[in-house]
């Protein structure tokens, strides 16, 4: 069974899902839905003193996405919260 971990995120709440030796940290935060049947979150990167940022897009019904080198399971989402499971492959 794939290594991981289970969350619960409200709008703006963000969680780690990497920690690695090339990128350092890698954290996701539920953006909530910026519109009806779109739920939205951001993933930011960290090395030092240099970082990204992207917001992912994701129509209601996608319960699921791959996010570095893991796997995010969608098993709520709704206007304030989500609740994933996020897998390391």
């Amino acid at each position: 069974m794939p290594e991981g971990f289970d969350a619960s995120l409200k709008v703006g709440e963000e969680v780690p899902v990497r920690k690695g030796w090339v990128v350092k940290s890698m954290t996701m935060m539920y953006a909530g839905m910026p519109s009806p049947g779109v739920y939205s979150v951001a993933v930011t990167w960290k090395e030092g003193n240099q970082a990204a940022s992207a917001n992912l897009f994701f129509p209601m019904d996608q319960k699921g996405f791959d996010l570095g080198k893991g796997h995010v399971s969608v098993t709520h989402v709704d206007a304030r919260s989500i609740r994933f499971r996020f897998e390391i492959l």
